[in-house]
């Protein structure tokens, strides 16, 4: 399908605007010098969104010694920039009215966030949160295709028996894919640049990524990041969960991310093997 095409059925697609809530809370960080109790009061207000920080920051991904019981206690153990990722986020699965039907969806994208930030470190990335991030966003435009269209929810859920990737499929039957979306969504919701390229490409060649953007070191890796999570949690699935699925994507891509990020294929498969095994201690 031409690009122009796809443009005018992204343009039809509503991507949900930020809620108010959200929109506080960021312009309270924005300030010079942020007030503290200012934004804990912002989110604590909203009963759902504070209900759900505590519950996500309790989650055995945050690796807390300590049962964390306000949202003050929250910020001033991960600070204001994670806070925030974590407002955007669940903003998101507020606005989306699918989102109790996608609860494995919201996991996954959870431990993809986890991987994300595992990987980041791995690389001396200088910011994992917005690794982390990116992991949380990168398939947000599912539950949104799932409110557009109203075949959606049985399309997703017969997707993963075809050979075919997900996104071919999406624009094979919807003229775009979910990676179109969610890279609207976080261009709407202000995240960084890099993390909106990283979202709208990731489903592509990352060889041809590389000839794309040759001067943007930061994008790349990003992409590689994410890519590279993406395929470490396809082979958690695999040996944790049964799942026989394959990721095409990573099969086709894995020896130009592992080149570019400087990570033999020895060294890739030891440290997707230790990672598997700490996450399957912490769920």
């Amino acid at each position: 399908m031409p690009i122009n095409d796809a443009q005018k059925i992204l343009a039809k697609v509503s991507i949900p605007a930020r809620p108010e809530v959200l929109i506080q809370v960021t312009d309270a960080f924005k300030k010079s010098e942020p007030d503290f109790n200012l934004i804990a009061q912002l989110i604590s207000k909203d009963m759902s969104l504070s209900a759900a920080i505590l519950q996500v920051v309790n989650s055995p991904f945050f690796g807390m010694q300590t049962k964390i019981s306000s949202v003050q206690q929250a910020i001033a153990l991960l600070g204001f920039k994670k806070i925030l990722m974590l407002v955007r986020t669940i903003s998101v699965r507020n606005v989306c009215k699918n989102a109790a039907k996608l609860a494995e969806f919201w996991d996954a994208a959870n431990e993809i966030a986890y991987i994300c930030d595992e990987v980041a470190n791995r690389i001396n990335h200088p910011d994992r949160d917005d690794a982390f991030s990116m992991g949380l966003f990168h398939a947000c435009g599912i539950p949104i295709l799932m409110e557009h269209f109203p075949d959606y929810a049985t399309f997703y859920a017969l997707a993963y028996t075809d050979p075919q990737t997900l996104s071919e499929l999406e624009k094979d039957h919807y003229g775009l894919d979910h990676a179109q979306i969610s890279g609207q969504l976080c261009r709407q919701w202000f995240l960084s640049p890099d993390i909106i390229i990283a979202v709208e490409n990731h489903h592509r060649p990352f060889a041809s990524l590389c000839k794309k953007f040759p001067a943007h070191q930061s994008k790349l890796t990003m992409i590689a990041i994410l890519k590279a999570a993406i395929g470490i949690h396809y082979e958690l699935n695999k040996i944790s969960r049964k799942d026989t699925s394959v990721e095409t994507d990573w099969a086709a891509d894995y020896k130009a991310v592992l080149a570019f990020l400087g990570i033999s294929e020895t060294d890739f498969l030891l440290f997707q093997d230790t990672l598997i095994d700490k996450m399957n201690e912490l769920t």
